[in-house]
């Protein structure tokens, strides 16, 4: 055959013939032997949605920390008859501290911050008064604490040094 018989003139090199992809032999059996495709990033919508939906669970949780604080921070356990110990504002300021940390492990700083907030936004709406006169935050000590501690403690694990929430062991 000519060129000429292509209706035009030849390409000036060869090119090679296409190969198809070898699988790569893995020292390991259990380890699939094809190529891995890279993996797609993320949309930056999907990826929005994603920290929307992760900072709206952590407020909730949040939230629920600051109600059951709330109407539990006055509980009180006697000891013999003159003593007595403020077992709920313990484990509701404990609560706080331990879903702080947890937060700030689990899911960085943004959604650290929405769930400082909505405990303490929580905690601070539940003082108001009730329709039938109820008050679940009376002017105690104990409750001055549970206020105070529900904004402090974040604030707290906030300033503290990011290498301590790190996931990735240190050397």
């Amino acid at each position: 055959m000519s060129a000429g018989d292509w209706g035009g003139s030849p390409p000036p090199h060869p090119t090679p013939p296409i190969e198809p992809a070898l699988p790569v032999p893995s020292p390991d059996p259990l380890v699939a032997s094809f190529p891995v495709q890279p993996a797609k990033p993320p949309s930056r919508a999907r990826s929005l949605a994603v920290s929307l939906w992760r900072g709206t669970r952590f407020a909730t949780g949040g939230a629920v920390i600051g109600v059951l604080g709330t109407f539990q921070h006055n509980a009180l356990l006697s000891i013999g008859s003159w003593n007595t110990v403020p077992i709920g504002l313990t484990f509701s300021l404990l609560a706080v501290a331990a879903y702080s940390a947890w937060t700030r492990v689990a899911a960085g700083m943004a959604c650290f911050f929405a769930q400082a907030v909505a405990v303490f936004a929580t905690s601070e709406l539940l003082t108001r008064e009730g329709s039938g006169g109820d008050i679940l935050v009376p002017a105690f000590a104990r409750s001055y604490v549970w206020l105070a501690g529900a904004l402090v403690i974040p604030l707290i694990i906030a300033v503290l040094p990011p290498r301590w929430f790190s996931k990735t062991p240190r050397p």
